[in-house]
């Protein structure tokens, strides 16, 4: 009997390859299975088409050292588009903390997403050449940019306009190109976050992120989140991962308001996860307002 696993024993020979579980999810993007490879089990994820998907989720994990929140890669392959990752297994995500009946739970799932997004932006901050390669070789000729940005913003400012126009609303002159002006103030250049310059005029942070770091994009693991699908993937300043506490994640379904407590409770613990000088500065809470008002 076939068991749709023909392409993944390809990328593992060897081993024996076993079906757990099909269709933990699917979108128009992507289906994940559940699959027992020998004795571990594995998650795979077959995209329905390369770009930019598989591009960005493969070369995303590619790239990600030891210890990053992320999962760790174990085989890619283009023909279909497939990514083999580790099982990080059955855990609850913040989005079910949030849904629960227990504040203090809601608002500790929170604490832990930010210190996993902090995490992250630590573990990363210094791989920009590496993300570019591996963008480079996956596309195949096609131009895959690090950053999204730019093109986001200006999608932003196009939408924000028609919007306010059909509602016979006064856009404030100049405010569109000052929402276009952030991809350059919270780009991708400040690499470093630690007082030195990255490879731009300012000094900041940017780091590698999911960009699609919703409340139901983790998994729980021991006393810590782990951070799940990077398939949109792209390199940026780390202020727009931590507006997403300040304006709890607009871009997501389950978007709601924080409490100020709350949101103040975890841009801390962003700030000690980090654990660099910039995020501790005036220079920072700057940013972070700025990437608030962009968002």
């Amino acid at each position: 009997m076939r068991d749709g696993l023909e392409d993944v024993r390809a990328l593992l020979p060897g081993m024996t390859l076993t079906l757990i579980e099909g269709e933990l999810g699917r979108s128009g993007r992507a289906s994940v299975r559940r699959v027992l490879a020998d004795s571990v089990a594995l998650i795979v994820k077959t995209f329905t088409e390369p770009e930019p998907g598989w591009v960005r989720e493969s070369a995303a994990l590619s790239v990600m050292p030891p210890g990053a929140p992320a999962p760790r890669l174990v085989a890619a392959g283009r023909t279909p588009p497939v990514v083999v990752m580790e099982d990080l297994g059955t855990g609850t995500c913040v989005a079910d903390a949030l849904l629960g009946a227990d504040p203090t739970v809601a608002a500790d799932g929170v604490v832990l997403w930010a210190a996993a997004i902090a995490s992250l932006h630590r573990a990363t901050l210094g791989a920009r050449e590496a993300f570019r390669t591996e963008l480079h070789d996956r596309a195949r000729g096609t131009h895959v940019a690090d950053s999204k940005l730019a093109e986001n913003l200006d999608d932003a400012g196009r939408d924000l306009a028609r919007y306010c126009a059909e509602l016979d609303v006064e856009v404030p002159a100049g405010a569109l190109e000052q929402l276009g002006g952030l991809a350059a103030r919270l780009g991708g250049d400040g690499e470093r976050g630690d007082g030195e310059r990255g490879d731009g005029d300012r000094d900041g942070a940017a780091a590698l992120t999911p960009a699609d770091a919703c409340p139901d994009n983790n998994v729980r693991v021991g006393d810590g989140l782990v951070l799940i699908d990077f398939e949109g993937a792209q390199w940026r300043h780390v202020a727009w991962d931590v507006a997403y506490l300040m304006m709890p994640w607009p871009s997501c379904w389950c978007a709601w308001r924080m409490p100020d407590a709350v949101a103040e409770r975890a841009v801390a613990a962003y700030r000690a996860a980090a654990n660099l000088s910039y995020v501790d500065s005036p220079e920072f809470d700057r940013d972070l307002a700025a990437a608030v008002a962009g968002r």
